[in-house]
């Protein structure tokens, strides 16, 4: 996690596989990070 404002990709890509879920394809994963990141920083911050 980035300091405690936010989750990166793999935390993202992560939290998936832990609720034992089907995982998306990575490719998938990537474009809803990408949707919920919207200042495209890297890293999905709590406030947004």
């Amino acid at each position: 996690m980035r300091g405690k404002f936010g989750v990166g990709f793999d935390e993202f890509k992560k939290g998936f596989e832990l609720l034992g879920e089907d995982t998306p394809a990575e490719e998938s994963l990537k474009q809803e990070f990408d949707k919920i990141d919207s200042n495209d920083g890297g890293y999905i911050l709590f406030d947004e």
